[in-house]
């Protein structure tokens, strides 16, 4: 076991493959060794069979997080998402207040295409860590979908006073997205992606309310000290 945990962190990889291998025939740390046999495999090429040990392990420990977290990101980052689930779902029931387990969830929805239960997850996430900045950055990029798309919808209207109505309402909807990314920037105040997604927003809203364009031009300067 100690040998191809060294072997592993060496990177290498086929030795470290062999003596994990014996390590689990020999029943020592049996549940890492699976773990960190996965991972030596995927290293060298050998996806379908670090998987095939990945489930191993679990079958055999299906109470080890360490194994859980493997297949939950396995899957996830993955080309399907969708297998997370059961995974995720063992997870949390294992560690009901583990706030990352929910995020992790409030992404897999955010990739099955079930945004309201994305949301849910992330604010799920939020009770239990509000400082979680992944989570209040995710739930701000739902929001902002949510008016966007509802802008694109009132782009198409013809009559120009029914036009006119509802365009004060996409106003309304992206204004109120801004509070989930402030918050998002509170609490990572260097974030670039959090800094562009404000200054767009406030760049919108900059002719209906003088403070947006301070807010524009305070961003703008931040930006450009990065």
């Amino acid at each position: 076991y100690n040998a191809g945990l060294c072997a592993q962190q060496a990177e290498e990889y086929a030795y470290a493959e062999k003596f994990l291998k014996e390590s689990i025939k020999l029943n020592y740390e049996p549940a890492q060794s699976y773990a960190m046999l996965s991972n030596v495999l995927k290293q060298q090429g050998k996806t379908d069979e670090a998987l095939e040990y990945l489930h191993k392990g679990y079958e055999q420990y299906p109470d080890n997080a360490y194994m859980l977290v493997e297949l939950i990101n396995h899957y996830l980052l993955g080309g399907e998402p969708e297998k997370a689930e059961v995974y995720l779902d063992a997870a949390i029931k294992q560690d009901p207040k583990n706030a990352s387990f929910y995020r992790a969830k409030g992404t897999l929805y955010e990739k099955t295409e079930r945004p309201a239960q994305a949301e849910e997850m992330y604010v799920k996430a939020l009770e239990l860590d509000p400082k979680d900045f992944l989570a209040q950055y995710n739930l701000g990029n739902i929001k902002l979908t949510e008016a966007i798309n509802f802008h694109k919808k009132v782009q198409d209207i013809v009559d120009v006073n029914e036009y006119n109505k509802e365009l004060e309402k996409v106003y309304i909807a992206y204004e109120s997205v801004i509070p989930y990314f402030e918050k998002a920037l509170e609490l990572n105040p260097n974030d670039k992606n959090t800094l562009t997604t404000l200054k767009e927003l406030y760049f919108r809203l900059r002719t209906k309310n003088k403070v947006y364009q301070e807010k524009y031009d305070k961003t703008m300067e931040k930006l450009k000290s990065l």
